[in-house]
């Protein structure tokens, strides 16, 4: 998108460098410097996004790759690259009274001007051929992302960052938090933002040195607006071309140790068993109906006190109720823990939990009753879906990079 609507902004240079001369040098630097500053918000705030992640991803890359002597090299010439062009690009906002705002004081410029000859050797060294020049550095990092050339997306080259998910060592796998195909995309991203950096400040070379009596300099604006388009179409075909074979797998690796609250988040009491009787689970208070019948439901009431008064009641909701025997024998969890039960012993000899000597407490009985002979109130083994101690709506994570990581079940 930036690269759509960058060139229709610095049209408006063009346009300052195609009129007439209706005003001093001193006003026409003013107007330029302003329409410069607006160019500069933009290119920073697309930076801004970029910057952190575009450091890591060249960084490990670097360290991880497996033809990593070669592609070392070519890397560090790409940081190297893209860093002379970032300090060309930090001058330009300097002389163009860059700061918070759009508009530029014009009293503020004439107490702090630069003098012209520092501001027409700086324009002249963007647009100059040799090999430190704006212009030729961002050759150079054009050609690190067109195939057939030297740069990172030539065929053998990235074949091995193809193999970044499985090849690369597993310490720095760990550290990525990001696929193989997301690095690629800051690669590419980076990558943009330099060459409109780079095409800014041309244009702004172009049209002070126009001022400045140095040449009309028209169609060399025109010439590096041609090319700048076609850079950002030929790296955006290259990319196309390249990124559905890169993987998307992100390897994420599990701490050499768990600290809960900075590592990991225990839910806790989220999804519990739960034992209740029918009788219990209907507003109207009846055995009609079978535990099967109560898939999704609530704990209405606790019919004259029997077992229900001996546990903590559900506050959300009962589901999944089955009936597995009529009488059972219930060992209430041991004080601090997140169980409600430490084992539950039915009449055939079912057990669930682990029975694992006495009952830390002592044991309750949940014995199912007949109602008037015709109705037999049984107690269900159902599910309690409810709020934790841990509000899901609460939790952050520094490091999740919006995904999920992992869920692990620990069976109570």
């Amino acid at each position: 998108m930036m690269g759509i609507l960058l060139p229709k902004t610095l049209d408006v240079l063009l346009k300052l460098r195609e009129g007439k001369n209706l005003l001093d040098i001193d006003s026409q630097e003013h107007a330029l410097k302003n329409q410069i500053n607006k160019v500069a918000h933009q290119i920073d705030d697309l930076h801004r996004l970029e910057v952190s992640s575009t450091s890591r991803t060249l960084s490990l890359l670097q360290s991880s790759l497996p033809d990593r002597v070669a592609l070392d090299l070519k890397l560090t010439n790409l940081k190297e690259y893209m860093r002379k062009i970032d300090v060309y690009y930090k001058r330009m906002k300097q002389y163009a009274g860059y700061h918070t705002g759009y508009k530029v004081n014009r009293r503020s410029i004439r107490v702090r001007r630069f003098e012209r000859f520092t501001l027409e050797n700086f324009a002249t060294e963007v647009v100059a051929h040799h090999p430190n020049s704006v212009q030729s550095l961002n050759a150079h990092v054009h050609e690190y992302f067109m195939p057939g050339q030297l740069g990172i997306m030539n065929s053998n080259i990235v074949k091995s960052f193809l193999k970044l998910g499985s090849d690369i060592e597993k310490g720095t796998q760990c550290s990525m938090h990001e696929s193989p195909q997301q690095m690629l995309i800051h690669l590419y991203n980076a990558a943009v933002a330099t060459d409109v950096k780079a095409y800014t400040m041309m244009q702004f070379s172009y049209t002070l040195l126009r001022l400045y009596g140095k040449g009309n300099f028209t169609h060399e604006g025109n010439v590096v607006k041609d090319d700048y388009l076609q850079r950002m179409q030929e790296k955006a075909e290259s990319m196309r071309a390249s990124i559905g074979d890169v993987t998307r797998k992100l390897w994420n690796c599990d701490p050499e140790k768990f600290i809960h609250g900075q590592n990991y988040v225990q839910f806790t009491e989220l999804v519990q068993g739960y034992i209740q009787n029918e009788v219990d689970l209907n507003k109207d208070g009846t055995c009609w109906d079978n535990c099967a019948g109560y898939q999704y439901t609530e704990s209405y009431s606790c019919y004259k006190n029997l077992y229900c008064k001996h546990q903590r009641r559900c506050n959300g909701k009962v589901i999944n109720c089955k009936f597995v025997d009529s009488y059972s024998e219930v060992c209430p969890a041991a004080p601090g823990t997140n169980r409600r039960y430490e084992y539950v012993e039915y009449g055939d000899g079912l057990i669930y939990g682990k029975k694992n000597g006495a009952c830390p407490r002592s044991t309750k009985r949940a014995d199912s009753w007949w109602r008037w002979v015709f109705w037999h109130c049984s107690y269900c083994l159902c599910l309690c879906d409810e709020q934790g101690k841990i509000p899901i709506g609460t939790l952050t994570c520094d490091l999740c990079y919006r995904t999920l990581q992992k869920i692990k079940w620990l069976p109570e």
